[in-house]
């Protein structure tokens, strides 16, 4: 503009260079309700940021689509994290996971393989879990984390639902998981699968087997409950 010609009339240039009179957008689209997840600056929701909420519709986090592998090397898709999301339901926590094609096939060389969700409420981090050993029969629990220790304490109900984009959904008591109320925060909610090495698991609270990381996602947006 510091031309010493002056300031251009920029509308009229507009219209001359458009052809529309009124400089009316020809396609005018509404932008995308905005997501709140939280302090700006943090991440998309469900994008690995963290925050205070995310769409209810919405995932917690979400991974690329991808298939993981094991130190065995195979190749793990039933254990290959897609989302992670949890709910309410009634006086119950639902954690529903969705990985790359879930099915109930423990990989080559293991004796089981495992899916957790985890989160963290009032300094306890728990978890919920779905496994499988060599029978195909899903068990289902919960219980706490300490350091990289998984502590089973409840059995669970819960679902595996295979094929492409399919899902693991544990359904957990409140009363199991520190009886949040109405309005809480679960934060740092993530994901992780393991293959299982030499005990088989049990449908009594677990395995002592060994866990052998395939995949993890999140942590992403805080759970409201």
């Amino acid at each position: 503009y510091v031309s010493g010609l002056g300031v251009p009339d920029v509308t009229h240039l507009a219209v001359d260079a458009t052809g529309n009179a009124t400089l009316t957008p020809p396609d005018d689209v509404a932008p995308a309700a905005p997501q709140d997840c939280g302090q700006p600056g943090l991440g998309a929701c469900g994008s690995g940021g963290s925050g205070s909420s995310c769409p209810a519709s919405g995932p917690l986090w979400t991974n690329p689509p991808h298939t993981a592998g094991d130190l065995a090397g195979n190749s793990d898709p039933q254990l290959s994290l897609l989302t992670g999301n949890l709910a309410v339901t009634g006086t119950n926590l639902v954690a529903t996971l969705t990985v790359t094609d879930l099915s109930t096939q423990v990989p080559t060389g293991a004796t089981g393989m495992a899916w957790y969700s985890t989160w963290t409420y009032n300094g306890t981090t728990y978890f919920a879990e779905a496994e499988v050993g060599p029978t195909g029969i899903p068990d289902f629990a919960d219980g706490t984390v300490a350091g990289n220790q998984f502590s089973t304490v409840n059995s669970d109900t819960g679902t595996l639902t295979p094929g492409p984009n399919g899902t693991v959904r544990v359904v957990v008591p409140l009363a199991n998981v520190g009886n949040p109320p109405a309005g809480s925060t679960l934060s740092a909610p993530a994901g992780e699968t393991f293959t299982e090495e030499g005990t088989p698991p049990t449908p009594v609270l677990g395995s002592n087997g060994l866990l052998e990381k395939v995949d993890s996602g999140g942590p992403g947006c805080s759970f409201a409950t």
